[in-house]
């Protein structure tokens, strides 16, 4: 369902997505972190180019050049059919809503996808993994940045900004089979051991639950 429902919206499908957000988990803080809007300082500069639409572009246009690894069980890529798909979709709402003379809405459409989604998502990408120790001079596609996750507050805000779990997103990388529904749980667990000293900190983070579980087992 949410293959037809969400994913033409972004012009990708569940199955290519699941290559990248997996190569993302495998490899987060590395120069070729497969999501790596954390790469870029939150400039001026930064900002104009999501709003003239050219940070947009560049996201769509590095798809193409992410592939399998290796050891990957992923079948072959439907290629570029859902992007075309995609396209085509948000070329008929915008052109419908023109010729209803609804002309404001289909700018706003435009907007909305062009402008205001990328960059609250680059945002959303920027507090979860971007250091605050990160300089702005360095291209981390070339240095690696280093694994950085954070978790955030309960508050209204922090629970429904970005995608599901966002203010929970340190516990998504160490456990990312569990849903979001059971991520408070897993904290509460967390906080009864010592990951809680490290969940609380704002230092490099272990990428992966099972360095916290060696130290206990040391201990």
């Amino acid at each position: 369902m949410t293959q037809y429902a969400i994913t033409w919206m972004v012009g990708t499908s569940i199955k290519d997505y699941r290559v990248k957000h997996f190569q993302h988990h495998r490899k987060l803080g590395q120069h070729d972190d497969t999501e790596a809007s954390y790469f870029n300082a939150l400039t001026p500069r930064f900002i104009f180019s999501m709003l003239l639409w050219i940070y947009a572009l560049q996201v769509i246009l590095s798809r193409s050049k992410i592939k399998p690894e290796a050891d990957s069980n992923h079948a072959e890529s439907a290629g570029n059919i859902p992007l075309l798909r995609g396209i085509a979709i948000h070329a008929v709402l915008i052109i419908t809503l023109l010729a209803c003379g609804a002309w404001p809405s289909a700018l706003a459409w435009i907007g909305g996808m062009g402008i205001v989604f990328p960059f609250f998502g680059a945002l959303r990408q920027i507090l979860e993994h971007r250091s605050e120790k990160s300089n702005p001079a360095i291209d981390y596609k070339t240095i690696s940045h280093g694994a950085m996750t954070r978790v955030f507050g309960n508050d209204l805000f922090s629970k429904t900004f970005g995608g599901a779990g966002f203010n929970k997103h340190l516990l998504h990388h160490w456990e990312p089979s569990l849903s979001y529904t059971r991520l408070g749980d897993f904290e509460d667990y967390l906080m009864k051991t010592s990951a809680s000293s490290i969940i609380s900190a704002e230092i490099q983070l272990p990428q992966n639950i099972s360095e916290i579980y060696k130290h206990d087992n040391a201990n």
